[in-house]
Parts: C-alpha cells; structure tokens; sequence
C-alpha cells in the first residue's frame, strides 16, 4: 500500500526529500492541481513519470523549481521579459518556456525548450529545495484522464507506480497559464489562473 502524508509534516516533507534523492517519484499538490514526479535531470526517473502515467514521448514535462535562481540550471536563456513576469508571477500559477539548456533530457524538452515554473505552495517549494533538484511537476493522472484534484484521486490513477503520495487537501483545480517567451515576445500558450490582459498589464510597465 502506497503511504500518505500530509505535505506540511516534517516526516511528510522528510520522506518526500529522501525518495527524490534516491530517484524515486512522487504524488504532490501543488497551488493549482496534483502533480507526480521525480529529478527531473535524471532520465530514468523522467522514463518513470511516464510509465507512470502511461504518456508517449515527445509531449515534453513540465519542471517545478524551488526558487527563480533555479531556471539557470534549465534555461539556456532567460530573457527580460522572462524575468518580469517570474517577478511578478512566481511563485504562483505561470509556467514560463524558454530555450532548455544541452543539459536537460530529450523527454522533458518540448523541441529546444523547456516550461518552468515556482509553485505557490511553500511546503512544495521546501521539498525541491531541501532535494537540491528540480521536479518534473506533471499531473498526476493517467494520460487522457481528469486532472487529480485530491491525494485520493492522485492514488487511484497512479498506485503503486510512486513511492509515496503527500495530502494537501483540495487544490483550485485551474491549471497554470502557459507562456512562450523567445527574446522579448510572450505568446500565450495555454490559458489558465493567470489572465492574458493581467500578463499584459505587467510587461507594459
């Protein structure tokens, strides 16, 4: 039986930190729906996120980083308007993608780039800084099937497929907005929490 912890016990986050360092994979929530995953720099635990959720190849996966610093590790550029909008944004519900650095691994990549993002949820954000990682932070769910919205559903769809599931409670159930920024041009990719016109207003000052 796969154990649950609430996210904000020490042996819930203690737990979490050691089976991302061992290259395990886990159910978390995040500010927005419940996510799995794992080291997201380390092909084998990205092969396992998705064996887990029965996704092919080639859709690229979202990364979870603890702090802004983190996207030098991940992004080969980080441009300005990139910058303002983590500024504003982050932590919270915008995934940023930017051009991934030679480092990243094929199956994260989406082409050349990569999606970042800070989740709002700072019991997450210790768990990826205490890691020393960043973490593939896609939904957890079968592929093709509703987002998990609770630990409960987060279980039901994943099993024994991770190590252990962390209970937040209830998230919003919005998924994040999604932007592409290449140089100075921010293109919405997917809509989400974030609105366009609130993005707008940001990058116009």
């Amino acid at each position: 039986m796969v154990p649950v912890y609430p996210i904000s016990s020490a042996a819930g986050i203690a737990l979490a930190v050691d089976a991302l360092r061992r290259g395990e994979i886990i159910a978390f929530p995040t500010d927005t729906l419940y996510g799995v995953g794992g080291d997201a720099l380390s092909p084998a635990v990205v092969e396992a996120v998705l064996d887990a959720k029965r996704r092919e190849m080639g859709k690229g996966l979202p990364v979870l980083l603890g702090d802004e610093a983190g996207a030098s590790e991940l992004a080969a550029v980080w441009p300005s308007a990139a910058a303002a909008l983590a500024a504003s944004f982050w932590p919270g519900a915008l995934t940023i993608v930017v051009q991934a650095r030679a480092e990243v691994p094929s199956q994260v990549r989406l082409g050349d780039t990569v999606a970042l993002r800070v989740p709002g949820l700072p019991a997450l954000l210790t768990i990826i800084q205490k890691s020393g990682r960043p973490l593939i932070g896609t939904s957890a769910n079968r592929s093709g099937e509703p987002p998990a919205l609770t630990a409960q559903d987060a279980l039901a769809a994943l099993g024994d497929s991770v190590r252990l599931v962390l209970d937040g409670g209830r998230t919003a159930g919005e998924p994040s907005t999604v932007v592409r920024v290449e140089k100075n041009s921010v293109r919405v990719l997917r809509a989400g929490a974030i609105s366009e016109e609130t993005l707008r207003a940001v990058l116009a000052h």
